[in-house]
């Protein structure tokens, strides 16, 4: 009898006590989740004064609504009315709203620094100097010397557009004065000094590009030209400034464009360039033969050219473009064909490959080739902005005289902008002129030095 009262004791004390424990249990979590809402309260009031007060700012926002023939007004695109089922039409106005931004006044200043930089005129400078000295040439040897200063002056006066400008000041016609070639040893001839001896300057580029159509995939390009910047391209052989030196190995000497060195004869032009963007690029040019601007519209250059850039080859990176030309400031107004390849072989070598044929109406067609490399850092990762080329060029002109011409040089960059080029030129049956007899093979030494700023 006693156990049994025993037990009944100790069940009714389990049964008291039970609740409570789960209400102390309970107590407990209820305060350990105040607590825990008292520090997340402190940490966003923390966080609010660190954040810059809201500041009001207006916007002009476009609002659509729709309304039903009873005034109902609803912000959510509908067929009726959700309030009265009436047909709805939409009507759009622009409002000034006020906005809470919370945006910092160095954020805001940062932003207006931006905006006024891109309406700025950005200038850049192209300094080179070239001194060449012959081999073996007829008469006596010579040495030369040419210099050149370009000042470029680029703006975005509106959006998808820039216009460029390019004043140039050179002087010297380097050994082509005295031992004239078909094709030319120095790209960076031309003197521009009057005959006082006074040095001047030209406009060589000055236009106007626009390309907000199709998606920005179509440039329209209007001022004053050199063709030879936008068609018979070359990523191995196209700049006398930083690559080869002599005229072939920047652009075909049959692509003739008006405006390239050493002409300055360059007048009112137009082109267009379409880029697809999957490949396929295409360009058309026109331009006047005049630099006056009488008779602009006759005797005109026309060039056309498609290009196709991809891994044609040894899947690598390449350029493969085709142009054809009409000359119409010469007589029977010739016309010529002609193509430029660049392509990659290997991480650090590349090939280039030109060629053209001229249609004059004569029974002697003129037509040229030409080739060769580049070697980027030769010597290792220690030099690797230097560059090394090598290239030959033939060409054989109406009158059945040939023109070969091979160039070694070995850029030596002391930074990305500066460089400093021997070079080594060979020149075998030099065409010559009306005054000046043809010279047979001779070598030419120099030495360049080119800046960008």
């Amino acid at each position: 009898m006693v156990r049994r009262q025993a037990w009944w004791m100790v069940a009714a004390v389990l049964w008291v006590a039970g609740p409570v424990r789960a209400e102390d249990s309970r107590d407990a979590e209820i305060r350990a989740l105040r607590e825990e809402l008292e520090r997340m309260k402190q940490r966003l009031d923390d966080l609010e004064r660190k954040m810059p007060l809201p500041e009001k700012t207006e916007e002009i926002k476009r609002i659509t609504e729709y309304v039903c023939p009873r005034g109902h007004i609803s912000d959510n695109r509908t067929e009726v009315c959700p309030i009265c089922a009436s047909p709805v039409r939409e009507e759009t106005s622009f409002r000034k709203v006020f906005l809470d931004r919370r945006q910092s006044v160095s954020e805001m200043i940062e932003g207006a620094l931006a905006a006024e930089e891109s309406k700025r005129v950005s200038v850049g400078i192209q300094a080179t100097g070239i001194a060449q000295g012959t081999l073996g040439a007829r008469d006596s040897d010579r040495v030369f010397s040419t210099g050149s200063v370009d000042v470029f002056l680029a703006a975005k006066p509106m959006n998808y557009s820039l216009f460029f400008l390019d004043i140039e000041g050179s002087g010297g016609n380097g050994p082509d004065e005295v031992f004239p070639t078909a094709q030319g040893v120095n790209g960076d001839r031309g003197s521009l000094q009057g005959a006082n001896g006074a040095d001047s300057t030209r406009v060589r580029e000055a236009w106007f590009r626009n390309n907000a159509l199709l998606d920005e995939k179509l440039s329209l390009i209007v001022g004053k030209l050199d063709m030879s910047n936008y068609f018979d391209r070359n990523a191995y052989a196209n700049d006398e400034n930083t690559q080869f030196v002599a005229d072939p190995f920047t652009n075909n000497p049959l692509l003739a464009a008006p405006g390239g060195p050493p002409d300055s004869s360059a007048g009112a032009a137009a082109a267009v360039l379409y880029d697809t963007r999957r490949g396929w690029r295409y360009g058309f040019g026109a331009q006047s033969a005049k630099n006056d601007g009488a008779e602009t519209s006759y005797q005109g250059y026309l060039v056309a050219e498609a290009g196709y850039q991809g891994r044609v080859f040894l899947d690598r990176p390449g350029n493969y473009r085709f142009w054809a030309r009409q000359d119409g400031a010469r007589e029977k107004r010739p016309v010529a064909y002609g193509f430029s390849f660049d392509q990659d072989v290997h991480d650090r070598v590349g090939f280039f490959l030109r060629g053209g044929w001229e249609d004059n109406h004569d029974t002697e067609h003129p037509y040229d080739a030409s080739g060769g490399f580049e070697w980027r850092s030769p010597f290792g990762e220690k030099r690797v902005n230097d560059r090394l080329g090598l290239a030959y060029a033939y060409l054989n002109t109406s009158d059945r005289m040939t023109d070969d011409l091979a160039e070694l040089y070995y850029s030596y960059a002391f930074t990305r902008t500066l460089r400093l080029s021997p070079f080594f030129q060979w020149v075998d049956h030099a065409a010559g002129t009306d005054t000046i007899s043809p010279q047979r093979e001779f070598f030419i030494y120099g030495l360049r030095f080119s800046g960008s700023f």
